[in-house]
């Protein structure tokens, strides 16, 4: 681990507790170039003590890690493994004023500053680093917000959204709307729905520097969001009729709250359109405005572009880039590649080409997926080919027109199979079916906000998040969620799972029985030409046992990346952990077996028919040999008794 001038924490952090707070973003360098900053929020009434990050890149890589205005961790070289650790101790020239920061008026800003390598120039080499999970250890305790502008942290550490115990459906649609909204907005932060507020006498949910509750109840009329003066852990109390209240809720996830300076926030609501619907869209609408490569050797550039981002699913892609490369010397070659998804979709010899230039590329559904990754990679070698360093070579650089690049998608599914359809497929609408009455249906809420949370941040633009009827969602053409899926749902969806006794699951190399006494969860995407469905459902033999299986089910959807989810089936039963599967490696199934019944039948007869001939061929194949057998013996018989001649005769008297 690179350390700056002290490993150890300053004399605060021996004295007051302290508490790592983690920050979302990251920040990138090239060759010889410093990033942007990475604003990190000191919490207000708390002491900062050092800073901790993560460098990513090409082995060999050098790096400064820039504090405020000084270099925090000098000369920091990454490892064959890509990445290497930093922490360094604040110091109080650090902290700057920026009220853009978040809650507080204090910030420490993180820069990377990448060094020119001192080998050889045409080495293959990424000259791009990356400066990313960023951490602030902090001493001392949180000043209480006390406006709804300062109620969000920068870097919350968990939110728990609070409904009653058997809430309406236009409260448990706002509790959701609440979770999306927040979860978009702080993907890093732990988010769940529940129907009992935290403890503040149980040490594990006594809260710390970060932690917020939001408490989410009916009422009429406009919304009114209150900051609670007297709670031990901050707390937003959120009230408001049917509509208003699940659009206060959802306006919780955008930046524009932080406007709201006072205690209490009326008439707050969430107009920001859902999704664009946009074909087409900029490299800077996916956050990258300008894309810099230069150096001799190798320099590359990774974008991302989820499907999301076109408020749809998409079949098929072409990507337009705009550029502009720098004078190339004489002799000197310069080729630009383009992969998306590590497959090859275009090439060009920058040295044919004039200094501005353009490539297009149609991406294949067979290579397109929910979140994709597209790498540009500039190939650089000087004059002759030397490799020696010329500090008198002149520099080759690349730049991408952030604005004037798009990528056009046409509208489909594609290629993309379950979990992997969403978020796209839902169009910027999520509509959720909750199964159930009182407490159950509640039950079923808090399982669905993990779900929720998960698509929020896989997302590119907010999720309309709202409760519909669960016969209607399942009967209609539209996408969406079921919670609390029984076996009619998943017959009527055309699931993958039947959900009653599953006989067999075979993943290829591990077969995991289930038999009919013994309860399982299920999440799964049940596809049809007009829409995919995720339903969460289970079954136990009447005990409830299914239960907690939906709960460590929906938990751990929640807790991981969406684009982890793999196959169309994500299955738990008490004896293992949560397994993936794919529908063709579940058989056979007490659904399938009825259905099945009468090819069966027959394929018996045949069977027994086959069975019949085969016998007979055998008998008759065998008297034959034995003839044969016999006549051969016979003819052995009758040449022995020629080769003896005739008797001899009888002597004479």
């Amino acid at each position: 681990m690179a350390t700056g001038t002290a490993a150890t924490a300053s004399a605060a952090e021996g004295s007051e507790p302290v508490q790592a707070i983690g920050y979302p973003g990251s920040v990138s360098a090239l060759a010889g170039g410093t990033s942007t900053a990475l604003e990190l929020a000191v919490p207000r009434g708390t002491t900062p003590v050092r800073v901790e990050a993560v460098i990513s890149g090409s082995p060999g890589s050098v790096a400064n890690l820039l504090v405020g205005g000084r270099v925090g961790v000098r000369t920091v070289t990454v490892p064959a493994s890509g990445q290497v650790s930093v922490r360094t101790t604040v110091q109080p020239g650090d902290i700057t004023t920026n009220a853009t920061a978040g809650t507080g008026t204090n910030a420490i800003p993180l820069r990377l500053q990448q060094q020119d390598r001192a080998d050889a120039v045409c080495s293959t080499r990424s000259t791009t680093l990356q400066l990313a999970s960023a951490r602030l250890v902090v001493a001392g305790a949180e000043a209480r917000p006390t406006t709804l502008a300062t109620f969000f942290p920068q870097a919350p550490r968990r939110i728990t959204v609070v409904i009653p115990t058997a809430a309406s459906d236009d409260v448990a649609a706002a509790g959701l709307a609440a979770v999306a909204g927040l979860s978009a907005r702080y993907p890093q932060a732990t988010l769940a729905l529940t129907t009992r507020t935290p403890s503040t006498t149980d040490r594990a949910q006594r809260g710390g520097i970060g932690d917020r509750i939001v408490l989410v109840s009916g009422g009429s009329g406009p919304a009114d969001a209150r900051v609670l003066p007297s709670a031990a852990i901050p707390t937003l109390a959120l009230t408001g009729g049917p509509q208003e209240l699940r659009r206060a809720a959802a306006a919780l996830g955008s930046p524009a709250v932080t406007l709201a300076a006072a205690a209490v926030g009326r008439q707050l609501a969430d107009e920001r359109p859902t999704t664009s619907g946009a074909l087409t869209v900029s490299l800077a609408d996916l956050g990258r405005s300008r894309v810099s490569l230069g150096g001799y050797g190798t320099s590359t550039a990774d974008l991302g572009i989820a499907q999301s981002a076109f408020g749809r699913s998409v079949a098929s892609a072409r990507l337009h880039l705009v550029g502009t490369h720098s004078v190339l010397p004489k002799d000197a070659a310069a080729t630009l590649e383009v992969r998306w998804n590590d497959y090859l979709v275009a090439a060009v010899d920058l040295s044919t080409t004039r200094d501005v230039f353009t490539i297009d590329a149609d991406i294949p559904a067979s290579v397109l997926q929910s979140d994709n990754g597209v790498q540009l990679a500039l190939h650089a070698v000087p004059a002759g080919g030397r490799c020696e360093r010329d500090l008198a070579a002149l520099p080759f650089t690349v730049d991408l027109d952030g604005r004037r690049s798009t990528v056009t998608a046409a509208p489909g599914t594609g290629e993309t199979v379950g979990f992997q359809r969403f978020p796209q497929v839902l169009s910027g609408t999520l509509p959720i079916g909750l199964r159930g009455n009182g407490a159950e249906r509640s039950a079923n809420a808090v399982r669905a906000a993990s779900i929720v949370a998960a698509l929020a941040r896989a997302a590119r633009s907010p999720l309309d998040v709202r409760v519909v009827d669960a016969d209607t969602l399942i009967e209609g053409g539209q996408s969406g969620i079921v919670v609390g899926a029984d076996g009619s749902d998943s017959n009527r969806a055309n699931a993958p799972l039947r959900l009653f006794g599953v006989r067999l699951l075979s993943t290829g190399t591990t077969t995991q029985s289930v038999g009919t006494d013994a309860p399982y969860a299920a999440l799964q995407v049940a596809h049809s030409a007009q829409r995919d469905l995720l339903l969460l459902g289970g079954w136990d033999p009447g005990n409830g046992a299914s239960g907690p299986l939906l709960d460590r089910l929906a938990a751990g959807v929640g807790a991981s990346a969406w684009t982890g989810l793999t196959g169309d089936i994500f299955l738990a039963n008490p004896e293992s952990q949560p397994l993936a599967l794919t529908a063709r490696d579940i058989y056979p199934q007490a659904v399938q077996l009825e259905e099945r019944r009468d090819n069966a039948w027959w394929l018996a007869v045949a069977g027994a028919v086959l069975g019949l001939i085969v016998l007979a061929r055998t008998m008759v194949g065998r008297r034959r040999q034995r003839e044969i057998a016999d006549y051969v013996q016979a003819q052995e018989r009758a040449d022995a008794a020629a080769d003896a001649g005739p008797p001899d005769a009888a002597p004479g008297r």
